[in-house]
């Protein structure tokens, strides 16, 4: 995430340009492709200019990390209780038909 982060940067910016044109004909020239919104970026705000928003975007992925593992662990708890539940009535039911057979 950090390492490709200016892109997506760069991404959402032309994509707001491209959402609010208009019908506008002229770009800035800043904003006509990714390297040179990056460098456009990279003048305007030095290396923070390229990690503008990195904070939240770093928060919604530990925050997300954590409720996927979260879920994950109570899932994979309910299988295994449901499959140890189940092996024993399965082993009795085997253990009595052999004691009823003998």
């Amino acid at each position: 995430t950090v390492a490709t982060f200016p892109l997506q940067v760069a991404q959402s910016r032309l994509r707001a340009v491209r959402e609010h044109r208009d019908g506008q004909a002229s770009v800035p020239p800043e904003l006509r492709g990714m390297v040179p919104c990056l460098r456009h970026a990279f003048r305007k705000g030095g290396v923070m200019g390229l990690y503008s928003g990195l904070w939240p975007k770093l928060v919604q992925t530990v925050t997300q990390a954590a409720f996927m593992f979260a879920f994950y662990e109570k899932i994979h708890w309910v299988i295994r209780r449901a499959t140890r539940k189940s092996l024993r009535r399965t082993w009795r039911r085997g253990a009595l038909k052999t004691v009823q057979q003998v």
